[in-house]
This record gives C-alpha cells, structure tokens and sequence, in this order.
C-alpha cells in the first residue's frame, strides 16, 4: 500500500536512551485525531478531519474493540510506515541531532508496558520496533 516513509519522532532523553540501549522495544502514542491523521489512511489518502474525529469519538464511545472495528469496517489502514527515525531530545526533526532509526516491526493498538513509558490500563498506538539499521 503506498510510498514507504520513514516515520519520525522525537523522543524525551529517558526514552531515546532506553530504546538505544535495547531495553525499550516498542514506542507508544495517544490515540487522538493528530496521531491517528499521522498513522492511518483510507484508500491511500490522508483522512479527513470529519473521519479523524468520528474514529476519535468511536474510541472514547465504545473503547479500542470498536474503535479497531470502525477502522476495519471503514477500509481505513496504518500508513506503509517500515521505519522510524527517533530524535533525542529536540523538538524538530534534524540530521545534526543525535538520532537512530529502526525497523517497525509492527504497528497496531494495545495496552503497553508502563515501565517503557504507557499508560496503565489504556490502549494506545503500539510501535513495535524490529532491528536497528542506523
């Protein structure tokens, strides 16, 4: 499905240096109307602000189960995000920061692991990182 991007985040300290270590194997986001227009699309197209915030409403109405159901039965998928490239510290993205990127391994909505930064008890997008390539 589409053009393969590389995904770009920007990480605290703490967290950058967890994942460089190889302690941090996944990464976590809210889900929100930003990360979900981030992450998702509907035939290959960015979503619309009306569809952002319909699936939004759907997690806060019905939880995670009907909010990966309306994706599904909407035809709405995870962008063709392989990589992400982390950045320590900073808040933009630049090649002059200390940065590394990693395979994603996989993409998807779950409960993380609260000593790696999740909330407790609460779904949110899961990264979940494969190997290191710089």
């Amino acid at each position: 499905m589409g053009t393969e991007t590389t995904l770009k985040l920007t990480l605290s300290c703490k967290w950058y240096d967890m994942i460089e270590s190889g302690i941090k194997k996944e990464e976590y986001r809210d889900i929100t109307p930003y990360w979900i227009s981030r992450i998702c699309r509907k035939n290959d197209k960015h979503l619309t602000k009306e569809e952002k915030t319909t699936l939004f409403n759907i997690l806060h109405e019905t939880g995670a189960l009907g909010f990966v159901a309306a994706i599904i039965s909407c035809g709405i998928t995870f962008y063709n995000h392989k990589t992400v490239t982390f950045y320590r510290g900073v808040p933009y993205f630049s090649d002059k920061a200390k940065h590394m990127t990693w395979s994603i391994e996989s993409m998807g909505i779950g409960i993380g692991n609260i000593d790696w930064g999740a909330p407790q008890n609460k779904h949110v997008i899961k990264l979940t990182l494969g190997k290191r390539i710089l």
